[in-house]
């Protein structure tokens, strides 16, 4: 568990799995709601956010998520893939597949304290690069990621519902 003043960060177990998947589907709404068609936002929320896939995730032994918590309301989260691959680096490295905020929680430093809770997982882990992927149209998000040493190395395709958009991944190298 991390805390700050306000923030408390809480690993999850199966007793979050619906509170996960409200999470995870409002504040990914809040986020593209403005910049993707309404049909593939849905489509998108209802495979990855039904309580069966979370339930799935948190099976997973490469899966970690944590939740944080402001002033005792449920803020934002993250979810980990454990030892993913990326091509050209060598050594282990930590996938933060998902960070997301309520939007009523942004500018409380929520995702500054979700960030440092996976980078601090990510080295008591032994991994060596920490790995994310960002649309790229997401300049807030870019930004925010490059406050904290990740530098972006590729791109990628991911498809939300019938859009495919375009991703930079970034790393962070976690050696020094």
């Amino acid at each position: 568990m991390v805390q700050t003043q306000h923030v408390k960060l809480v690993p999850c177990a199966e007793k979050h799995v619906a509170l996960l998947a409200e999470l995870g589907a409002t504040t990914f709404e809040e986020a593209f709601s403005a910049t993707h068609p309404a049909k593939d936002l849905q489509q998108y929320i209802e495979e990855t956010y039904k309580l069966e896939a979370i339930k799935g995730n948190l099976k997973k032994n490469n899966v970690q998520y944590a939740v944080a918590y402001f002033d005792f309301q449920d803020a934002g989260y993250v979810k980990l893939i454990k030892d993913s691959s990326i091509d050209g680096l060598i050594g282990k490295a930590l996938e933060l597949e998902k960070i997301y905020v309520r939007s009523q929680f942004k500018g409380k430093k929520v995702g500054a304290a979700l960030m440092q809770y996976v980078i601090n997982e990510a080295v008591k882990q032994g991994y060596s690069w920490l790995s994310l992927g960002v649309w790229q149209e997401n300049k807030t998000a870019i930004q925010f990621y490059e406050k904290f040493g990740f530098k972006t190395i590729s791109t990628r395709k991911f498809k939300l519902g019938d859009m495919e958009c375009d991703d930079f991944i970034m790393v962070k190298d976690l050696r020094n």
